[in-house]
């Protein structure tokens, strides 16, 4: 399904949609949401789901049971309201690179992904939530912006923090954040907020 350089309104991809392939919205305008809950996109060899610099002016679903087998490219991505993976699986990467958020990012009760979580150089303007989630062996929030952390850190093997800047810290120590940087960096002293 290619619908790159599109103008649309609102996306359904949902309730026992499923694709063999990449899906395409790269350079996209989607006017409302991205709804893919429960959505199941297969490509294990690449992107399942691509939406490299698109704009979206809702919310975009990736929940309640959505599933991804390839990666899914939020790089670059203007979302205006939250992006929600509440009981999502990722068997391959969640890379959310410079991706600009209105709202809030929330990888809760459930979620799972078994590639990198990136996002890497993006700017959230509320919050980032991740509790009751499944392990993650490695997240990265290397030079981002966001307002509010909310952290099961004991879920995460490896975090890059890496230019990291936050208002705030809840369910966390900041020790535990040194704990799970990789070991092979030198922590660099940073103007924390």
């Amino acid at each position: 399904l290619n619908c790159n350089n599109a103008k649309i309104g609102t996306v359904f991809l949902r309730d026992g949609f499923e694709s063999n392939g990449k899906v395409t919205f790269v350079l996209s305008q989607i006017e409302r949401d991205l709804d893919c809950d429960k959505g199941k996109f297969n490509n294990k060899n690449g992107y399942s789901l691509d939406c490299d610099g698109a704009k979206i002016n809702g919310a975009v679903f990736l929940r309640d049971g959505f599933e991804s087998n390839g990666i899914v490219n939020l790089n670059s991505v203007q979302i205006g309201h939250n992006l929600e993976c509440d009981n999502g699986k990722f068997d391959n990467a969640l890379s959310c690179d410079k991706v600009r958020i209105g709202g809030s990012v929330f990888l809760r009760n459930g979620f799972e992904a078994n590639g990198k979580v990136d996002f890497g150089s993006s700017f959230i303007v509320k919050s980032l939530t991740f509790l009751n989630a499944k392990k993650i062996s490695f997240l990265s929030l290397n030079s981002a912006q966001i307002s509010r952390l909310d952290f099961d850190i004991f879920n995460v093997k490896n975090i890059d923090l890496d230019g990291c800047i936050y208002e705030h810290l809840d369910s966390i120590k900041f020790s535990q954040w040194l704990k799970k940087m990789p070991k092979k960096d030198d922590f660099k002293p940073q103007p924390y907020k």
